[in-house]
């Protein structure tokens, strides 16, 4: 009984558990399908992925951003849809390692290849429909809006930020304290520098002292953006302020300040713009100036429209003319021109309404009083803004005394017409006012053609010292003389020798010059003549010197070559010497000693009564003709005479195949060569003799080859060896023995080269022109004079003393440099 029970009350608790179980399960059924809801249909893209970012889940949005369906999203890795990579694996890095949210910017791309500015912000979760495996769930906020909006904004400002740095006036902005935010350059060039960032000296204009208008100093807080500030308003006239620059300098400024409120209409700041008006108050300044300077100048100046009516006169024109401002003006300007001479008003406004100006214009004009007197005119046209003509200016000076003392001065210069000099006669301008007939012929211009210009620009002087100091010792000696030189109406220069007199007015100024000029042309002409002569013969001494220094160096270094070759010819001579001794020792004498020996022998022989063989007679004659055939070989060797083109061939065979060369040798004879000419072949003989002799002495070579062959027009002798080769191509041209190949190559129109073949050893070649070339250089080479003409100019036709056996056919000396 009691068994039961207890069964009872443990099945009775199994499925209460049982009950309480499927409760939770379905209570988190419910619970994930709200959190499926609730993440797939989220505003914001949400996708999870594992540690190794593989896409595990994604919601709705996330497959319309990335424009791929869900099943496609899900198990593929999140690295598809970023564009840098090193940016997710570094999230992914954080992820694993952090334990809170990781956020990260990134640039996405999704199927259609846009590119996606991103925040990814993932937190490590638990998956609920994965077993609870950790994933990391990740918000991706796109930021397209967010970017774009921000380069609206960074576009705005940069738009305001030009508009405040290139507007034409200076304009700063300060907060409600007057501490100054933001300003352009204009208001720094205003200041000239930048204000401070600290302090009282960063507010309102800065550290900059200010003054009111009449220089009394203003204090910061009485300046117009102050006042603005604290709520008051400003008239006209207390806007205007004096700043005073770093450097001392003042400028006049009108400050605009405008008042910044908030949304409560508080007064947040202000905007204040500085207009500069000093050139303005400068230019004011200057028109007052103008002004006075026109009411107390001397000569009279009057202004008239363009119909000739007198609008402005000064004190100069009521002295010069006796009229008073109001008895003159608002009257035409023929009221002072006489009867005779009012059709010049006509041609004068036609100039002017033509934008022309009249300078120094003479003419004669009619007083209040009736009296005629001489003026000069300088006028001008009168300008508006814009260009326009608006009237025009008139300056006239009183030149009545100066007119007749110039008639005065005529009267007397007429004398002066009578000398042969050029005489003229300039006034405090330089203007001619006399010019005598001496000077119309000197320079070939006319009286008319000279009176009134400028003597210096119609002769185009030059003068022999800056025109300034001229006039210095002109007035301060009263004459000055010097050289001129002047330009004649055809165009000739001349040279004068010039005098200048001067002539004072009555308050001790320079009035006239007198200048007397005297044409020195000739003898200049004859000294630059005479100067350029001796230059010239300095000249040539110079260069003459400098050739028979050069010949002269020339001639010693040509002297030192002989001499070093006649060194070289005897050290020849005694190895020659020694050579031939070596060679009749070891071959010649050894053989006479053998004769000797076995003489001596069949004499003892005799003399003891003995028995003769006949085999050492024979053995001596065999000895004696061995003997003579190396004799005769040697002689041959020595001295060759019977070289022709015929037998070059078989001469060369021979010297190849003697028995005294240390070095084996051998001929090879192309088909294409062919020579005709038999001196050709005893200097080609000769030149290969002398190269295989020193190939034998000198290459310690293992073979030694003369060739001979046609190669591109011309005949070539070589002797190659495959030896040691030569260490320079400079040393081995210094030598003796090439001089002496070189010599006999020039003879019959040919050139010697020496080189080094790729594969080692030495190569001695000899090139000469076959046929009709080969006779025109021989032509040309047929004048020997004209090519050592410039080292000596002795007997340069003939080969040099130590040189001359080689033509008569002696045996040459050989050496290898």
């Amino acid at each position: 009984m009691q068994n039961s029970i207890l069964c009872d009350l443990r099945w009775g608790i199994t499925m209460k558990n049982a009950a309480m179980a499927a409760r939770r399960t379905a209570q988190k059924k419910a619970s994930r399908e709200r959190y499926v809801d609730l993440y797939d249909f989220a505003p914001v893209a949400y996708v999870s992925f594992n540690h190794a970012g593989r896409i595990e889940e994604a919601n709705m949005v996330a497959s319309q951003l990335l424009c791929e369906p869900r099943d496609l999203l899900i198990g593929r890795p999140f690295g598809f849809y970023v564009a840098d990579l090193d940016s997710l694996l570094n999230h992914l890095l954080l992820c694993r390692t952090a334990q809170e949210e990781v956020k990260t910017e990134v640039l996405l791309k999704n199927k259609k290849r846009e590119k996606i500015p991103a925040i990814l912000l993932s937190t490590p979760v638990t998956s609920t429909t994965k077993n609870g495996a950790l994933l990391y769930q990740t918000a991706i906020i796109d930021l397209r809006a967010l970017k774009s909006a921000e380069a609206k904004l960074r576009t705005s400002e940069q738009r305001y930020k030009t508009l405040f740095d290139l507007v034409p006036v200076a304009v700063y902005t300060c907060d409600a304290d007057g501490v100054i935010q933001e300003y352009n350059p204009r208001a720094v060039e205003l200041w000239g520098r930048e204000p401070e960032r600290n302090g009282e000296e960063s507010r309102f204009c800065g550290s900059h002292k200010i003054y009111y208008p009449d220089g009394r100093p203003m204090p910061h807080e009485k300046c117009p953006t102050a006042r603005v500030l604290r709520g008051e308003k400003l008239r006209p006239k207390d806007l205007e302020i004096v700043v005073e620059r770093p450097g001392g300098e003042k400028r006049h400024v009108i400050p605009a300040p405008r008042v910044v409120t908030n949304e409560q209409g508080k007064i947040t700041g202000a905007i204040n713009c500085l207009f500069d008006i000093t050139e303005r108050k400068a230019a004011d300044a200057a028109v007052m100036r103008l002004a006075a300077i026109v009411q107390s100048s001397h000569d009279a100046i009057a202004a008239k429209t363009l119909d000739g009516i007198i609008t402005d006169w000064n004190k100069g024109a009521e002295r010069i003319y006796g009229y008073k401002p109001k008895e003159i003006i608002g009257k035409s300007v023929l009221t002072l021109i006489p009867k005779d001479r009012q059709s010049e008003e006509a041609e004068i406004l036609r100039k002017v309404r033509a934008g022309e100006s009249l300078d120094n214009y003479e003419t004669v004009r009619r007083r209040k009083d009736g009296k005629l007197i001489d003026v000069s005119l300088t006028i001008s046209p009168i300008k508006g803004p814009a260009g326009e003509i608006l009237g025009v200016s008139k300056i006239a000076r009183d030149i009545t005394d100066q007119k007749q003392a110039l008639r005065r001065l005529a009267e007397q210069a007429r004398l002066l017409d009578l000398s042969n000099e050029a005489i003229l006669v300039r006034d405090n301008r330089d203007q001619i006012t006399y010019w005598n007939h001496g000077a119309e012929e000197l320079y070939g211009y006319s009286v008319e053609e000279a009176l009134g210009k400028v003597s210096h620009k119609l002769l185009k002087t030059t003068h022999s010292e800056p025109l300034g100091q001229i006039f210095k010792k002109l007035e301060r000696d009263g004459r000055w003389t010097g050289e001129l030189v002047h330009t004649r109406k055809d165009g000739e220069k001349i040279v004068v020798m010039s005098n200048w007199a001067l002539d004072r007015d009555e308050f001790g100024r320079r009035g006239h010059v007198l200048e007397t000029n005297t044409d020195i042309t000739r003898r200049k002409q004859a000294e630059t003549e005479l100067k350029r002569s001796k230059d010239l013969l300095e000249h040539l001494i110079d260069e003459r010197t400098k050739a028979l220094r050069a010949a002269n160096a020339e001639l010693e270094g040509e002297i030192e070559r002989r001499k070093g070759l006649e060194g070289e010819i005897l050290s020849i001579s005694d190895r020659e010497q020694q050579r031939l001794g070596q060679e009749l020792h070891d071959g010649l004498c050894q053989h006479l000693t053998a004769v000797a020996f076995m003489a001596r022998s069949v004499a003892l022989r005799l003399k003891n009564h003995r028995v003769i063989d006949a085999g050492d007679l024979d053995k001596i004659a065999e000895l004696v003709n061995e003997a003579a055939t190396d004799t005769r070989n040697l002689s041959r060797a020595l001295h060759r005479l019977d070289v022709d083109s015929a037998g070059l061939v078989d001469a060369l065979q021979d010297l190849v195949d003697r028995e005294i060369w240390r070095t084996p040798c051998r001929l090879e004879m192309k088909p294409s060569f062919k020579i005709n000419d038999d001196a050709v072949a005893a200097h080609l003989y000769r030149i290969a003799r002398e190269a295989v002799i020193n190939a034998n002495k000198h290459a310690r070579a293992r073979e030694i080859v003369v060739t001979l062959e046609r190669s591109r027009g011309e005949m070539v002798l070589r002797v190659i060896d495959d030896g040691i080769g030569v260490s320079g191509e400079s040393r081995m041209n210094r030598g003796l023995g090439f001089h002496i190949m070189n010599y006999r190559a020039q003879l019959i129109g040919g050139r010697m080269e020496i080189d080094a073949p790729k594969n080692g050893g030495t190569r001695v070649s000899c090139y000469w022109p076959d046929g009709a070339a080969r006779l025109d250089k021989l032509r040309r080479n047929s004048e020997p004079k004209k090519q050592l003409a410039v080292k000596s100019k002795t007997s340069a036709a003939k080969p040099p003393p130590n040189l001359r056996h080689l033509t008569s056919g002696a045996a040459p000396i050989s050496d290898r440099g």
